[in-house]
């Protein structure tokens, strides 16, 4: 699987689903509290899927999120930031750890900023050109 395709997948319903009944098997179980892990892409899984099932979490009957640790997270800031007042209220406590050495996140961000403007500024001339 390519970064992109992973990229795809971490957000997609099917991945939802799992978690969802991950979920209802453990309060079946008698769990009743879960802290989560999300390294790397897995953050994008997890912000993805608490930001869109909030409501599984913290009410009378549901499990209780203790805490989520995001260890060197590859998540779209705009969609961490949209999600994260969620997060937040949801999570007893947010950890995230990123260094200033994550180059390649930042240079990847960097390049897809390039690419896109480079599409724009083609598409802008097509379009003059017509």
């Amino acid at each position: 699987m390519t970064y992109f395709q992973a990229r795809e997948a971490a957000e997609s319903p099917e991945i939802h689903r799992h978690l969802n009944d991950l979920m209802n098997d453990l309060l079946q179980s008698g769990i009743r509290r879960v802290n989560f892990i999300g390294h790397s892409m897995g953050a994008r899984v997890l912000v993805s899927y608490l930001h869109a099932h909030a409501d599984q979490f913290n009410a009378p009957g549901k499990i209780q999120l203790g805490a989520l640790l995001l260890p060197n997270p590859e998540a779209d800031l705009k969609a961490f930031l949209d999600a994260s007042s969620t997060i937040v209220s949801v999570a007893e406590s947010v950890t995230i750890y990123a260094g200033s050495d994550a180059w390649i996140l930042m240079t990847a961000d960097k390049l897809w900023f390039l690419f896109t403007f480079a599409c724009f500024c083609l598409a802008f001339r097509i379009y003059r050109q017509r």
